[in-house]
């Protein structure tokens, strides 16, 4: 392998619990705050909160724990996450990813 390069870690997908909420909120604020920097403002974007989000996470959750899995590394941190769940409005489709 070149220098410089690592090998790719491996990860573990599974189904979110409870416990995950606080790390998926604070992927979920930087995600945001990164992606939609100078597209929506910065006020918006500096006052997502951790907080509000964990408490929305956490709701989630607990009423459909199958719709959220989260991606773990070898040392047990949520590194990225995703949810999806049945479609919201688009007629001729039974699904959608949030």
């Amino acid at each position: 392998m070149p220098a410089g390069q690592n090998a790719m870690s491996e990860f573990t997908i599974r189904a979110a619990r409870l416990d995950d909420a606080g790390p998926i909120a604070r992927l979920d604020v930087e995600t945001w705050q990164a992606t939609y920097a100078g597209i929506l403002g910065t006020p918006y974007l500096v006052g997502l909160s951790a907080a509000r989000r964990e408490t929305g996470w956490t709701n989630v959750i607990r009423r459909v724990p199958d719709d959220v899995r989260v991606a773990i590394n070898g040392d047990g941190d949520v590194v990225g996450f995703g949810s999806c769940g049945i479609c919201r409005g688009e007629p001729g489709f039974t699904a959608e990813v949030f």
